[in-house]
């Protein structure tokens, strides 16, 4: 897919004169908000009347979650930049896709394949497996080229500009399709009162270069629509299987025909070429994947009374996989799925219960081979008390019934305690039971040797017996504290037992390697501690660190570990009203990696890592420009990973920015 930049220009031109633009409008603005700040306005919360609230996103995105106890116990909140003007919040992160985003996160450890960053993401695991995703409440499956060592989806599919706010879930998560912890993206649905637009467009070195258009207005007052397109190219910088060619597009609309109801319709649609970039493996570079995802989602919800709600919720996913060479159509594979659920909420002065019912069809196949498909029903059910003005209780339960391994049941428990208004502390135990994982259970990885021809005769799915679903017993206890507005402190640890986690391991002979899925068990010990702090007015920053104890039994080939320590901090110092309309900011943001053990096709342990990356940030007015430097220890020491290591780092280059916002 190749686009050129003059075609790229006359198509923002085109989109921007449609917009409706009144040139020169101003945007009203004030004090910018600490980095990273949790907000308080959470979207979980029960409604007190029967009117709902334009400027909300959609409710309940993640479900089971009432009133103060989802606003402390989410580990990890990241606000997306530019996705309001009012009240001018911006973010001062630095970053291209959602993998740059997550690697400053505590219990994230992100591998960036490329210069475009196809993440594989990793939250608190002892092993390299891929982290699932939900998107405004459902899930979303994209395993790009289906390898199952590239479980989860592909990030650079959803176009961030349209994301209002991302959440790592709490362990005591809990809803039909969850499987634990899971990143969770909700789009911006009804959008800011003076209807926040933008154009952006990004270049780096290694022919990386990014355009956006991001649009959204509010036709009457009850109907409002989103829409956000965009290019993403690159060559990548290695030697091959980095390049990367995709175009994205999302949006939603969303109708309130009266007062108490509400219908949303949100999509998005995702076209890639790209590379295959994998390690410890033979693969031709000529091989190319073209991956194209289709997203459709219909959520509508009423309220009859104020302690009474009522919400449906449909959706519909498709994801084709075509493998191909520079001459060559090779294979294709495909993934369907669909489902939906209602959801009866009830509120109440101490109750808060909630039913949820649903199912889905996920099914999976090739047109060379034969078809699996997995159906799962299930129904959960919860009650959200509130003991005292100062304590709140949640339980939930959950049963499921799938045509694989039949019927499994999870259960969690919440407890939360202020102490005072910034003080609170929160625990939390638990019991999940997963759905068999299909990709791993139905699809054998083909071998791969010296001729790749085996490579394209291969694949197939073949039911897996001996692959059983993955089993966890969990307990954690959080503190989080605020200093008179100018430091906060979050602190978590956690005990896992994980049963039957499915990894897959790469085994060699005679130059022929060989993948398989298998099943291992561990324990595990996770300490998380985030620190916000804003010492002056102009300087905001925040600073954490996750550390993993983890006991994984006898290693086996083929193992990757996760690095036991992860560090991160960043912060902006920000001058306001340099000159009229003028701000600049100087940002920095830099992470450690400890050593990573690995027993592969080479048995080595992976060395620390260091990463400091910083930018300048002028805004004025309307426009924002952004000049940045990754890795700036590249240019003093060779500060990236070879071949056999993934990469957690670009190397050393400079790269810029410029995003105009305006209102329609």
């Amino acid at each position: 897919m190749v686009y050129s930049k003059s075609s790229l220009v006359s198509v923002l031109i085109i989109l921007f004169c449609l917009s409706g633009y009144t040139f020169g409008q101003k945007l009203l603005r004030a004090d910018a908000e600490p980095v990273d700040s949790v907000l308080s306005d959470s979207t979980a919360t029960v409604d007190t009347s029967e009117v709902m609230p334009k400027d909300t996103l959609m409710f309940e995105v993640d479900s089971l979650q009432y009133g103060n106890i989802d606003s402390v116990v989410v580990e990890n909140v990241t606000i997306v930049p530019d996705t309001h003007l009012k009240p001018y919040y911006h973010t001062y992160r630095l970053g291209r896709s959602y993998g740059d985003y997550l690697n400053y996160t505590t219990g994230v450890f992100s591998l960036k394949h490329g210069a475009v960053g196809q993440p594989e993401l990793l939250v608190k695991s002892v092993l390299l497996g891929g982290l699932g995703a939900i998107y405004n409440g459902v899930p979303v499956f994209h395993q790009g080229f289906y390898f199952p060592f590239r479980r989860g989806m592909d990030l650079n599919a959803l176009m961030f500009e349209n994301v209002s706010r991302i959440d790592i879930t709490p362990l005591s998560y809990l809803d039909i399709y969850s499987q634990g912890q899971v990143l969770s993206l909700r789009s911006m649905v009804w959008p800011a009162i003076d209807n926040p637009s933008s154009i952006s467009v990004a270049q780096k070195p290694y022919g990386y270069s990014r355009s956006a258009w991001r649009f959204s207005r509010w036709f009457c007052r009850n109907i409002a629509a989103t829409f956000t397109a965009g290019f993403k190219e690159s060559r990548g910088y290695y030697q091959s299987g980095t390049d990367y060619d995709g175009f994205g597009v999302s949006g939603s609309f969303a109708y309130q025909p009266k007062p108490n109801g509400e219908i949303i319709y949100t999509f998005y649609q995702g076209k890639a070429k790209k590379g295959i970039l994998q390690f410890d493996r033979v693969i031709a570079p000529s091989l190319r994947v073209n991956n194209v995802l289709n997203h459709h989602n219909l959520k509508g919800r009423y309220k009859p009374s104020r302690n009474c709600q009522f919400e449906i919720d449909l959706f519909h996913q498709k994801n084709y996989s075509h493998l191909f060479d520079d001459a060559n159509y090779h294979h294709r594979i495909r993934d369907f799925i669909w489902g939906g659920k209602a959801v009866v909420s009830l509120s109440g002065s101490a109750h808060n219960l909630k039913a949820e019912a649903g199912g889905r069809r996920h099914h999976i196949g090739g047109l060379e081979s034969d078809a699996a498909s997995s159906v799962t029903m299930g129904i959960v059910v919860s009650d959200s008390m509130v003991i005292s003005n100062k304590e709140e209780l949640m339980i939930s339960a959950r049963v499921r019934k799938n045509n694989i391994n039949d019927f499994n049941i999870a259960g969690t428990g919440r407890y939360l305690h202020s102490l005072n208004s910034q003080t609170n502390i929160n625990l939390s135990a638990g019991y999940l039971d997963c759905l068999p994982d299909i990709y791993s259970m139905y699809f054998n990885y083909p071998t791969i040797s010296m001729e790749v021809t085996d490579l394209y005769e291969s694949y197939n799915f073949r039911p897996d017996a001996t692959i059983k679903p993955c089993k966890i017993m969990f307990a954690t206890a959080g503190f989080d504290i605020g200093f008179n507005d100018k430091f906060s402190l979050f602190t978590n640890i956690s005990y896992e037992k994980v049963d039957n986690d499915i990894i897959c391991v790469t085994e060699d002979s005679s130059a022929v390697w060989y993948t398989t899925p298998k099943n291992i068990d561990y324990d595990r010990f996770t300490y998380i501690a985030i620190l916000n702090y804003s010492v002056t007015k102009y300087f905001k920053g925040s600073s954490g660190i996750t550390y993993f104890i983890y006991d994984p039994g006898s290693p086996l080939p083929g193992i990757k570990h996760s690095p036991k320590g992860i560090a991160y901090s960043r912060g902006a110092l920000i001058f306001k009203e340099v000159l009229k309309d003028l701000d600049i900011s100087g940002v920095y943001q830099c992470r450690y990696i400890s050593p990573r053990e690995y027993y592969g096709f080479i048995v080595d342990s992976y060395e620390p890592a260091v990463v400091f990356d910083g930018a300048i940030v002028v805004r004025f007015g309307t426009f924002e420009f952004r000049l940045i430097e990754d890795n700036i220890l590249d240019y003093f020491i060779d500060n990236k990973y070879n071949m056999w290591g993934e990469y957690i780092m670009p190397p050393g280059s400079v790269w810029w920015q410029l995003t105009w916002n305006f209102t329609n």
